[in-house]
Parts: C-alpha cells; sequence; structure tokens
C-alpha cells in the first residue's frame, strides 16, 4: 500500500498539460459465464511519458477476472518488454479499480502504439443473450520525465452477450498464424488470419520475421509470392512488399477507395513459406508477424501484439526413395520388405536409426509414400 501511496503522489504533484495522447479497447463479445481479454492499447505523440493511472469502470454483470491475491489479473503489454515498468491495482470504494504503472527508474514507455496492459473481463452467468453493456476507462492521466502531468480523453467499450445460437469466436482478437509442418527442401502456403471486432479497419502493415533456414518464396521479380484472403474478394484492396535491412519482410496493403476489410474472422493474406533443404528432420523453427498496425476509416491507428507460429521440419518427400528414382512408392516399400525378410544390415533401411531393419522401417516407408502422393495431387490440383 505504501508503494501505490508513493506512486500516487508522483502523479499528485505534476502539473497539468493536454494532449493528443488516446487509449484504445475494442469491443468484445463474451458469452453468460465466460471470459474474455481485452487490451488497452495507447497511440502517444509524447514521447517522455513515464508512467500512468486509470480507472476500469464495468457495467453491472461484468467484473474484471481476478488472481489467488484477489487482484485483477493485468499484464503489461509488449511494449514494457525490455522496461522496469511495473503495474499495481486498488478497488475504489465505487467498484472500479484503478491501475498504476511507472518505472522506478525514470524509464519512458518505448514506442508510440501498442498495449498498455491487458486485463480479463468474465460475464455473469446470469447476462440475457443480446445485452449490450458499455464499460469505461477513465481519469487517465500519464506523468512524464519532466514531471509534468498528460491527461487523455474516457474511453468506452462495448461488452455484447451474443444470442445463444451465434458462435463466440475465442481466439485472440488480431493476428494468427496455424503451427505448421513442413519437409525439407520443400515449399507450403501460410495464410495470415484477422479475428477483429472493430468494423472500420482499412488497411494494414506487418513485417514476416523467419529462423535462419526459412525463406518467404519468391516470384521472377524478386517480390515474395502473396495474395490477399477471400475477404477481399469484392474490394479494391491491393497489397504491396519490401525486404527491410534486418532481411524481414513489409507487407502494406490498403484501399485506395478507402473500403473497410469486410467481415471479422479470415484470412488477410497468404504467403509461401520455403524450408532449406539441409535442415534436419525434426528441427523446431519460429515464424513471427510483427510491428503490426491498421488503420481505420476515421484515421485512427490500432496495433496488435506479434503472432508466432512453430515450424517443424518433416521428411523430404525423397525420403524413403530407396531405389533412388526420384519418388517414394510401392516399389520402395517392397524394397524395404525384402531387405526386412532377408534380415538386412544396410543402414540405408534402417529409416529410424535404431539398428535394425524392421516392421517400423516398413511404416515409414510408407508414410513417406503416402505423404509423396498427397503432395503429387495437391500439384496436380494447383
Amino acid at each position: 500500500m505504501k508503494r501505490l501511496f508513493i506512486l500516487w503522489m508522483m502523479f499528485a504533484c505534476a502539473s497539468i498539460i493536454h494532449s493528443a495522447e488516446m487509449l484504445i479497447v475494442q469491443d468484445v463479445q463474451v458469452l453468460p459465464g465466460e471470459s474474455v481479454k481485452i487490451n488497452v492499447e495507447l497511440s502517444n505523440t509524447t514521447s517522455n511519458l513515464m508512467g500512468w493511472q486509470c480507472d476500469v469502470s464495468l457495467p453491472e454483470g461484468v467484473a474484471l477476472e481476478l488472481k489467488a491475491d484477489g487482484r485483477p489479473d493485468a499484464t503489461l503489454g509488449e511494449r514494457f518488454a525490455t522496461t522496469g515498468h511495473t503495474i499495481l491495482s486498488s478497488c475504489l470504494a465505487n467498484g472500479d479499480y484503478r491501475f498504476i504503472a511507472t518505472s522506478l527508474d525514470g524509464e519512458t514507455i518505448p514506442g508510440t502504439t501498442g498495449t498498455l496492459f491487458s486485463v480479463t473481463l468474465k460475464a455473469d452467468g446470469s447476462l440475457v443473450p443480446g445485452t449490450s453493456l458499455t464499460g469505461v476507462i477513465k481519469n487517465i492521466e500519464f506523468n512524464t520525465q519532466d514531471n509534468q502531468k498528460v491527461t487523455v480523453s474516457d474511453v468506452t467499450f462495448l461488452v455484447t452477450i451474443p444470442d445463444g445460437d451465434v458462435p463466440v469466436d475465442h481466439t485472440p482478437v488480431g493476428l494468427n498464424v496455424a503451427d505448421l509442418s513442413l519437409a525439407a527442401g520443400e515449399s507450403t502456403p501460410v495464410d495470415v488470419r484477422l479475428n477483429n471486432t472493430a468494423t472500420n479497419l482499412m488497411g494494414w502493415q506487418c513485417d514476416i520475421s523467419l529462423s535462419d533456414g526459412l525463406s518467404l518464396e519468391l516470384k521472377a521479380d524478386g517480390k515474395p509470392d502473396v495474395t490477399l484472403g477471400e475477404r477481399f474478394s469484392a474490394t479494391g484492396h491491393v497489397i504491396s512488399s519490401s525486404k527491410l535491412a534486418n532481411g524481414d519482410y513489409r507487407f502494406i496493403a490498403t484501399s485506395m477507395n478507402g473500403e473497410a476489410i469486410p467481415g471479422s474472422a479470415g484470412t488477410l493474406f497468404t504467403v509461401k513459406l520455403k524450408a532449406d533443404a539441409s535442415l534436419a528432420i525434426d528441427t523446431e523453427l519460429t515464424g513471427t508477424i510483427k510491428n503490426i498496425e491498421f488503420n481505420t476509416q476515421d484515421n485512427q491507428k490500432l496495433t496488435f501484439d506479434n503472432a508466432s507460429f512453430a515450424i517443424k521440419i518433416g521428411a523430404p518427400f525423397t525420403y524413403c526413395d530407396f531405389n533412388g528414382d526420384g519418388i517414394v512408392n510401392a516399389l520402395d516399400i517392397q524394397e524395404v520388405i525384402n531387405a526386412s525378410a532377408a534380415e538386412s544390415t544396410d543402414s540405408k533401411y534402417d529409416v529410424n536409426g535404431d539398428g535394425v531393419v524392421n516392421a517400423l522401417d516398413i511404416q515409414e516407408a510408407i508414410v513417406a509414400a503416402a505423404a509423396t502422393e498427397a503432395r503429387r495431387m495437391e500439384l496436380k490440383a494447383d
């Protein structure tokens, strides 16, 4: 409590100024009795903001999810990954919760956009489907390194209880990419999906960062092979790309006609990912979509957390090609069957490396042959 008082005094002693800083919270849907995470985003122009306080006021029937110690489950956003900021909370007499955060080392808030902090809301089980309720972030104040106080306007957001027959997508709002398996030396399409509650998103930019051994498949012009998703079949959106100095690729898309992104879920864009032929089987690598920013039709900027996905390197489609004809099929399966029957000690048939040629190696060849056929049919369909 003493620590919270000291932080409050840091705010109380500052002189007051007003600025264009802005908090943003997207509307959410949650079923009765369930929980949903909200991100409180900050878009700032002032570069020396150090700490802040704000109150979260929720309607009857919606509460903050609490930890075992009785305090809200609040976490600082990705902007604070490299700072010493801490966040504290207390319940006010009116039932609102006050959040106070600062750096005791006097560090500023990094960047100009991104998540300030996140909390989890819980809807009471008695709430009636179809109800829309309003939450408010208010009494928002920032302090600066030169001891000034910056006040920010209140921000409201809707908490909607959907009808019982309307499913709620629990995928976090933002970009997401499914984990995947990829054979060494092969490529595969990767869908970057967007889940959004804001209905006026117009364009975006994001960077794709890949582990060593992975790359984006390029077209003849040296640009990534990228296509917009099915959500844009009836819009005039276009997408472009450029390679950054750090080797990442930046993708920027917008509509010159000011059209919003249709829908609330679906593929934003698709790229083709290629694995280097030298990668070892079972290697686990990572891709990251980062620096994600959307602009809206009313000229606001929304940011989302990074989206990471795992890539596991599987066997290439020539794995188990015992006769060396470039394809794994029934001939290779028969060859390893014969080798097993003859109790062969040839290491090329000991696919799993356990020192013996047996039914396990035959099974590996069968799986590899099935994968080869599946790949052949995929290419034929393309």
